[in-house]
């Protein structure tokens, strides 16, 4: 991981450039958002220490999203087509699950992510295809499970599988709320 750092402000990704990296925030707060037709902006996720951020593309494909800095800080690069074993070192001890796992399946999460990712976010943001956003959000619900049994059978810390839960909660609530909407 290169570690770098940036002014409150400063860009790291634009719309359109070739995504090749993630950031790991060792320091500050970053977030990613996107901009429509009329110059608004929508924000699609914050990160602060300790959390990871990158587009919701596939790697080496055109980036959707912008990546900034809130305030000042200082993130670490993450190649987005890593092995496992890559991972675990990048990770600092975060990512050591991805060893009990097989690089089929570590893509395949990857994938699933990217998806929920764009159909939480896209149907809304385009008004199209609205059934979309609770589909998603139940995918989340599924793959958050899997990472509980996994963290779980681990004997993983419970912060790890905890955090796991709140995102479950959250995925539950808007395919709840998304279905409910319909």
């Amino acid at each position: 991981m290169k570690k770098i750092t940036i002014q409150k402000g400063q860009i790291l990704q634009r719309k359109g450039e070739l995504n090749t990296k993630g950031y790991q925030v060792e320091s500050g707060l970053l977030r990613s958002y996107s901009i429509d037709e009329k110059g608004k902006e929508h924000i699609f996720m914050f990160a602060p220490e300790n959390w990871l951020i990158a587009d919701t593309c596939s790697p080496e494909v055109a980036c959707d999203l912008f990546i900034d800095a809130i305030e000042d800080s200082s993130p670490a690069f993450l190649k987005l087509t890593n092995t496992n074993e890559e991972l675990k070192i990048k990770g600092n001890g975060r990512m050591d699950w991805t060893l009990d796992i097989s690089s089929t399946s570590l893509k395949l999460i990857g994938v699933v992510e990217v998806l929920a990712a764009l159909g939480l976010i896209l149907p809304l943001l385009l008004n199209i295809e609205p059934w979309l956003t609770p589909l998603a959000a139940v995918g989340v619900v599924l793959t958050m499970i899997g990472a509980i049994i996994l963290h779980i059978r681990r004997g993983d810390k419970p912060a790890t599988y905890i955090m796991n839960g709140v995102i479950l909660l959250m995925a539950a609530f808007v395919a709840y709320g998304r279905y409910l909407g319909e």
